[in-house]
Parts: C-alpha cells; structure tokens; sequence
C-alpha cells in the first residue's frame, strides 16, 4: 500500500499509470482541494481519499466500475452533488 500525501499538491491529476487507485492511496491528505481523474481509471480502492479534509471538487468519468468502501468518509467538504454519483457506501 503506497499513500501519495507526501506530494503536498492543492490539485491532483491523478497519473494514467495510477491504475487503479489503491488502497488508502491519498488517506489523510488534508492539502488536497480538488482531484481530477482520467478516463483510464476504472477502479478506486477502500479507502483512497479518507479523510482529505480540505477536498471540495472531484471529476470522476463515468468509466469508473468500482468505488470502494469508505473512499470519501471523513471528506466532509466535498460538494453533497457529487453523493449521487457513486452511491452512499462510498462515504461510510
């Protein structure tokens, strides 16, 4: 399990070669605003963006087959809109 917070980013591209997004990858990210990620990405494991306090905006395409567990619990900023999208177990 590899966690990306050390990047200090206020933005995130996620890379095409982040495939998928593993496990508590971005856990506890709190300088982390906004996340954008690409078409290539089918896949966001357990856990990937908890607690990233500061995020407020996500893209996600349509692409993407599977939202893990607990993927946004504790990201209490993040526009309610985006809930309708990926279903309730994505923030639990």
């Amino acid at each position: 399990m590899t966690n990306y917070c050390e990047l200090g980013e206020m933005a995130l591209w996620a890379p095409v070669v982040l495939q998928p997004i593993g496990e508590a990858a971005f856990w506890n990210c709190p300088s982390i605003e906004a996340v954008f990620i690409p078409r290539t990405v089918t896949h966001i494991d357990d856990e990937a963006f908890q607690y990233c306090t500061s995020l407020r905006f996500l893209y996600a395409p349509k692409e993407i087959e599977h939202f893990g567990d607990a993927v946004f619990q504790g990201c209490g900023r993040l526009l309610t809109t985006v809930k309708y999208k990926f279903g309730d177990e994505a923030f639990q």
